[in-house]
């Protein structure tokens, strides 16, 4: 803990300063390693997209786009927004790379292209009736651009699940058409039985063609091929600490049990498909004994974010085998915004900047 303490207040000397020390965190059978820190002047990053060596994120707090570059680990970022032509109006997992490296911005009818700089390209406007949600995860293929089609609707109103919701969009930028891909559709959930908080919210991936797609409170890893505009096998994965609570329809919460409530759910963040293996960040749920703990200050419970989020990293490949045990990430090291088969990147959050950390697991 020393070690880590130190590394904080050298980089914080120094804006974007590498620090080679190596500190090893014993955790059960695995290591981690701080291998590389950098500091850097932006508060926040959630992750939206990766092309080659970039990470394309953004920060919902004051509407940046940002993209980092894992290679040599600078950074860029741009902020369009507002309500012109030109300009973006909302950032919510509704931005993604073409295949050039240009950057796509969903809204709820229309895509707008920007390059790498912030420059504003192009938009292509369409018609879509059926939700007030912006297209999300878009990415672009070809002469296409794919998005989720995120129905909109109340997670705890059973008439949502009973409707047939087409999962896909795909807009056709020469002929400037869109239409729902009809054969891959939005999950029922549970024959009617109840709803998760965070019901609805989907994390996706592309990878050679494919895009991978996970409920945020289901281990079922969907697949489906460009290509050949099918969907594969669905793969079921061993997610260790995994608990999402699922809760009843026509139940009543106030807002504290459903402070509580969330924090003893597990629900998935992000994934990530890289050398032919798959990595899940999820949360772990606590226990009734650790909120009861938690909140014996009185004065926390006017936290609004409650009870620090303890992250979990799963490793399976392809078929959906677990590769080694799910790693609880110790809350000192941050939120994990990327992971691939040499390292994981997190970060620690300031009130102004940000301590990128770069781990190695073994």
């Amino acid at each position: 803990m020393k070690y880590f303490i130190w590394i904080l207040l050298i980089v914080q000397i120094s804006c974007k300063q590498k620090q080679k020390e190596i500190v090893q965190i014993p955790h059960d059978s695995f290591k981690l390693e701080i291998i590389d820190t950098v500091f850097y002047d932006f508060p926040y990053f959630k992750f939206a997209s990766k092309f080659n060596s970039k990470l394309l994120g953004y920060n919902p707090f004051n509407n940046d786009v940002v993209i980092f570059d894992i290679g040599s680990l600078e950074l860029s970022y741009f902020n369009n927004f507002g309500s012109g032509p030109e300009e973006y109006f909302l950032l919510y997992n509704n931005l993604g790379f073409t295949e050039n490296q240009e950057i796509i911005i969903a809204g709820i009818k229309d895509f707008k292209i920007f390059d790498i700089n912030g420059n504003f390209i192009k938009d292509f406007i369409f018609n879509r009736e059926s939700t007030r949600a912006p297209v999300l995860k878009p990415f672009g293929m070809g002469n296409s651009i794919f998005g989720i089609n995120l129905p909109q609707g109340m997670s705890s109103n059973p008439d949502f699940f009973k409707k047939q919701h087409d999962l896909l969009i795909k807009f056709d930028t020469n002929k400037e058409s869109s239409k729902l891909i009809s054969d891959f559709p939005f999950k029922k959930l549970n024959n009617l039985e109840g709803y998760y908080l965070n019901n609805g919210l989907i994390i996706s991936y592309i990878d050679d063609k494919k895009l991978y797609l996970m409920d945020q409170n289901e281990t079922v890893l969907r697949r489906y091929d460009l290509k050949s505009k099918k969907e594969e096998d669905p793969l079921v994965l061993d997610l260790e600490y995994f608990e999402p609570q699922l809760l009843p329809f026509g139940k009543k919460f106030t807002s504290e049990q459903l402070k509580f409530l969330s924090a003893m759910n597990s629900s998935l963040y992000d994934i990530f498909i890289q050398e032919n293996l798959v990595f899940v960040i999820y949360d772990l749920a606590y226990t009734e004994n650790e909120i009861q703990d938690y909140y014996k200050d009185i004065s926390k419970m006017d936290n609004k974010n409650g009870p620090p989020i303890r992250y979990v990293l799963h490793v399976s490949d392809k078929e959906g085998n677990r590769v080694k045990n799910d790693i609880i990430i110790p809350l000192e090291f941050g939120r994990p915004i990327f992971a691939c088969e040499d390292y994981v990147l997190t970060l620690i959050e300031g009130s102004n900047n940000n301590l990128l950390l770069k781990l190695k697991f073994s």
